[in-house]
């Protein structure tokens, strides 16, 4: 764990020079943004967590879709 928001800060800058994770701004509307403030304060993560909790939630359907095309189709 980082001691300060400093050392997190260098941190990730390295690794976005490195290409190891890459920034993003999302620009939304006010009453969104507190919704998802809401959420994530409700569930007790951070928005970078519910971002990356959300992608994986929408990747597995596909997952899942995928393979029972291909069991229905044989």
């Amino acid at each position: 764990m980082d001691k300060t928001t400093s050392v997190r800060q260098q941190r990730y800058r390295k690794q976005i020079a490195k290409g190891d994770k890459k920034r993003l701004q999302v620009v939304i509307d006010r009453e969104e943004a507190e919704k998802l403030d809401d959420i994530c304060a409700i569930e007790g993560v951070s928005k970078t967590e519910f971002i990356k909790n959300a992608i994986a939630q929408h990747s597995q359907p596909e997952k899942n879709n995928t393979e029972n095309t291909k069991t229905h189709s044989e």
